[in-house]
């Protein structure tokens, strides 16, 4: 969740909330909210990931997307929390790279793990809508529990998958500025001649 949005976080304390007694005796560590210039936990299992409008933009979920994507061990479900959210596409991509102050490796990796992240069934869970029940909320929580509990792929394994897609490294450098593209393709074409050697 973007820690600057009040209304993500509130919708992460509410799920929180709602989880901790249905993960009690598995062998999931309790849910816990990251804080502004927290990291994401060495060997943490599962990352709940609060998606709304504008979560991609925030330079908090950029570091801990990153910093999950580069555990060996930690699954991560997308939370979408709003109805105004927009799948990830790659006029998100154009968007993000002309205010990401990432570095273009690491930009890159950033769309990676975005995309990974939702190789996964998103949840949804909008407690600040009007029609939300209490009844509704913890249904939506049970099923995030249960999706938790399950073997989740890695999202390190599903950025590696990505990065060797010669289709998406495309895709990204197609929105990177002239210095990135020509840096893009000359690792396109040096993972190329590994591949045909």
């Amino acid at each position: 969740m973007d820690p600057e949005d009040e209304e993500a976080v509130a919708t992460a304390m509410v799920l929180s909330a709602l989880l901790k007694p249905q993960l009690v005796g598995t062998n999931l560590p309790l849910p816990s909210l990251l804080s502004e210039n927290g990291k994401v936990p060495e060997g943490s299992l599962v990352a709940l990931v609060i998606c709304n409008s504008e979560c991609f933009k925030s330079p908090s979920i950029e570091q801990w997307l990153l910093q999950a994507s580069q555990q060996p061990s930690c699954g991560a479900i997308p939370v979408i929390t709003n109805d105004c959210f927009l799948m990830p596409s790659p006029t998100l991509y154009e968007t993000l790279r002309a205010t990401s102050v990432l570095e273009p490796t690491d930009f890159q990796n950033y769309c990676r793990a975005i995309k990974a992240l939702f190789n996964e069934i998103a949840v949804v869970f909008m407690p600040q809508n009007y029609s939300s029940t209490h009844e509704e909320l913890q249904l939506r929580a049970n099923y995030a529990a249960v999706r938790m509990r399950t073997a989740l792929k890695p999202l390190f394994q599903k950025v590696k998958l990505l990065e060797a897609s010669v289709g998406f490294k495309r895709e990204v450098s197609a929105y990177s500025a002239p210095s990135e593209q020509r840096e893009i393709a000359r690792r396109s074409d040096d993972d190329n001649e590994h591949v045909d050697e």
